[in-house]
């Protein structure tokens, strides 16, 4: 007999689960509550359609512990409120093996929503990534036919005609592009500008990664450098390569659980961390060339060589007086003479100041160094000999190559060194431990570095932080479920909550006590001094949803 009531239990249970999921998921997936949580670029009608099956398993996420929460609340009331319970207690039967079902709910519930919390779910964006990813191509004929426009890197094209696409001999696809212009924008400000008479992008895969990238060369360029306030022409500029853009950013709860368990190890493979990484080598890099310049026109020589021309140095400087700028490092040089290597012939500069910078290159220069002489510059040009002097206002030089040494040095320096941190470091990270006080100063490079190095720290301590948090999070969410649905259960007997609005306020009330105190563990758990206590935070609704399991099951339901 206990066995038949289980099962009747149990059927009323599956039945009402499956027709609230389904409910649930199909108003939360078709009103676009999950669906604008992720946001593509220029999407055809047939990628949408794929993506709204990458949807559901944002959804089921949500819904199935609520679903899972009011099937429980409602059956179980239903049968109270007709007086079942006491029937079976007037049998003789035992009525907390009669929540064997419910029990038996929760823990596919549990198991459903770890795996797809950890797994699908981030599976889930990857496929949306490769269905766009896949199309490259198509996206960008798009994004030109309907923007007039499509950016690669720091590079924004403009097409002047519509686009069009051609196979090559291997079979890949290319987009031509003609009559287009082109911008260079780099830290919200613009470099360059041009026209190109061609324009053709490439797509491939890279073996190692997998991960599509594209590759755009301009054809015929005709280009003005605002900077250098100078023109161009050239013939062939390729536009650095880059993987597809990714329309999810990369952020922690896109992670699955092997990923977060990975970067908790090791914080600074993060993709993120990653970029902030990289920024401070390049502003370890500026500073490296200015401390090189300033020690060699204070040194014994006091000259700075840069560039080659034939085998000579382009520029020999020679300065009264060299120092860095306490603010940027860059070094500033007062009364200054800048012997210039010509074709077959030398010219010499003299002003009163120069600056020098470590600027990007266009083209198959990535690193260069811009001289600018200012105050009284006038030159000394051999060729004219009736007209030794011609004064000029403030004037840029060529540029010129970043020392190779420069770039040697920092393939040598790894991202440990660079942050002035010890593995020891890495490993109290992944404890939510990064000692917070900044590392003692290694390169002696200047405050921009040292600011950088900090802010990078800071980074890397937040982020190992929210790795824990996030874990944490996730498995405790996962496992509240078989506390709540129980509790639910419980609490449905009690009140005989047979209808509607009693079910819904039973399996609410469970699902907002760990909500909150989930989500306002795991901002805790991302302080460092709050770290420990929004952890404990994180799990204290497990803590209390089966404290009330046992006061409800012991106390309430035997009466």
């Amino acid at each position: 007999m206990l066995r038949t009531l289980q099962t009747y239990v149990c059927r009323e249970l599956l039945k009402t689960f499956a027709l609230t999921a389904i409910g649930l998921t199909l108003t939360f997936s078709l009103t676009g509550g999950v669906f604008n949580m992720m946001r593509a670029p220029v999407l055809s009608a047939e990628q949408t359609l794929h993506l709204l099956g990458f949807v559901l398993p944002f959804a089921l996420t949500l819904t199935l512990p609520v679903a899972a929460l009011f099937s429980c609340a409602m059956v179980y009331g239903r049968l109270a409120a007709g007086n079942e319970f006491d029937a079976c207690r007037a049998s003789g039967i035992n009525i907390h093996r009669l929540l064997a079902p419910a029990f038996g709910l929760s823990v596919v519930t549990a198991a459903f929503t770890f795996v797809f919390a950890n797994y699908v779910l981030p599976s889930s964006i990857r496929n949306v990534e490769a269905l766009v990813a896949r199309d490259l191509q198509k996206l960008i004929v798009a994004a030109l036919n309907m923007q007039g426009h499509f950016k690669q890197g720091p590079v924004v094209v403009h097409a002047g005609e519509p686009p069009r696409t051609e196979k090559t001999a291997e079979g890949a696809t290319q987009v031509w592009i003609e009559s287009a212009a082109f911008m260079h924008i780099e830290n919200e400000s613009l470099l360059r500008v041009g026209t190109a008479h061609q324009v053709v992008v490439d797509f491939w895969t890279d073996p190692s990664t997998g991960d599509p990238s594209a590759q755009a060369v301009m054809y015929d360029i005709r280009a003005c450098d605002l900077e250098q306030k100078r023109l161009y022409a050239s013939e062939y500029q390729p536009i650095e390569p880059i993987a597809v853009p990714m329309f999810t950013e990369t952020k922690t709860k896109w992670l699955n659980l092997t990923e977060l368990l990975k970067f908790q190890r090791d914080p600074l493979k993060f993709l993120p961390i990653q970029r902030q990484i990289a920024k401070l080598r390049t502003q370890a890099r500026e500073a490296r060339f200015y401390a090189y310049a300033v020690e060699q026109l204070n040194g014994r020589e006091a000259v700075l060589r840069l560039g080659s021309l034939n085998g000579r140095p382009k520029y020999e400087v020679r300065a009264k007086r060299a120092y860095h700028d306490p603010l940027d490092f860059r070094p500033q040089l007062d009364g200054v003479t800048v012997k210039e290597a010509m074709q077959g012939y030398d010219r010499v500069w003299h002003a009163e100041r120069c600056s020098l910078r470590v600027a990007r290159g266009f083209g198959s220069d990535p690193h260069i160094v811009q001289l600018r002489l200012s105050g009284q510059v006038y030159l000394i040009n051999p060729l004219d000999p009736e007209q030794k002097r011609v004064d000029k206002p403030a004037t840029n030089l060529d540029p010129v190559s970043l020392p190779q040494f420069i770039l040697d040095w920092e393939d040598q320096v790894s991202d440990l060194d660079l942050l002035g941190i010890t593995q020891e470091h890495i490993d109290l990270a992944a404890k939510g431990q990064l000692p917070s006080a900044p590392p003692p100063s290694k390169f002696n490079l200047g405050g921009r570095v040292e600011n950088a190095r900090i802010s990078t720290l800071g980074a890397l301590a937040e982020q190992s932080l929210e790795i824990v948090g996030v874990i944490h999070s996730r498995l405790a969410f996962s496992a509240c479920v078989l506390v709540m649905l129980v509790l639910a259960a419980g609490l449905a007997i009690i009140f005989r909550g047979g209808q509607l609005l009693t079910a819904f306020i039973i399996s609410f009330v469970p699902g907002m006590v760990v909500v909150v105190l989930n989500i306002a563990g795991r901002q805790l758990s991302e302080k460092p001094l709050y770290h420990l206590t929004g952890l404990a935070i994180i799990w204290s609704g497990i803590g209390v949803l089966a404290l009330a399991d046992v006061v409800v099951l012991s106390k309430f339901l035997k009466r």
